[in-house]
């Protein structure tokens, strides 16, 4: 079956097509959700969602409770290299008890999903996720009879994305911005970085905010991966 895109039309994609391509490709396999995120395979997992159709209220929740650190979906992702595929109840904390993450995800009707790691050079890792409202076997089906379609895709999504935030020059943030997101990634919020630094959390926002803009996230999760990825803060 035809992909829709062809390999010079991904090659001159731009990071913005992203999302306007995953939808294609959910509608190819019938999800109703999609995400492409990069988590940082380090101590501890750093979330950096680039692209995403879920309720802007869920993403955020998602975020700010750090459900990525314990979401099953993720946890079975990274330690794999075929796709993860799930159902309501078939990824299940180590306690055996339904994680909040799936938890909130069954709150949108999601019954059902598939999780596609993709790794590159330098350590490089993604994971293409889609969900469905329909029960496994099916969403499955769709799913393999368009495997190699959404592989080759991903493939290309994945360099692209990594390509984006190659080589991000340190001097475009300043020190204060650093510092703030520094303070991020170690899980203290905007007013405890305030108390920290001898700042009003005003500012802190300010300054996360401007940071972000710099170095083209769409929030300060993203901020703080990309600022990972390239080395510009330490853990």
């Amino acid at each position: 079956m035809e992909c829709g895109h062809s390999i010079e039309e991904l090659r001159k994609a731009s990071v913005g097509d992203i999302s306007n391509i995953l939808h294609e490709i959910s509608n190819r396999i019938g999800s109703a959700y999609y995400a492409f995120s990069r988590p940082q395979l380090r101590e501890r997992i750093i979330f950096d969602c680039t692209a995403s159709n879920f309720p802007e209220l869920w993403r955020k929740t998602y975020f700010e409770k750090r459900y990525f650190r314990s979401d099953p979906l993720i946890v079975e992702a990274v330690k794999s290299n075929l796709p993860v595929f799930w159902d309501d109840v078939g990824v299940r904390a180590s306690n055996g008890v339904v994680s909040d993450a799936m938890a909130g995800r069954r709150g949108f009707g999601v019954r059902s999903g598939v999780a596609v790691p993709v790794r590159g050079r330098g350590g490089q890792f993604s994971i293409f996720s889609f969900w469905a409202t329909d029960p496994l076997t099916a969403f499955r089906q769709r799913f393999e009879a368009q495997m190699c379609c959404v592989y080759g895709i991903a493939i290309h999504l994945h360099d692209l994305a990594f390509r984006q935030v190659s080589g991000v020059p340190r001097h475009h943030l300043n020190a204060r911005e650093l510092e703030c997101l520094r303070w991020t990634s170690l899980g203290k919020t905007a007013w405890e970085i305030s108390i920290l630094i001898s700042i009003p959390e005003r500012t802190v926002h300010y300054h996360l905010s401007e940071a972000s803009k710099k170095l083209g996230a769409a929030n300060k999760t993203a901020a703080v991966a990309i600022a990972i990825r390239n080395n510009l803060i330490d853990l």
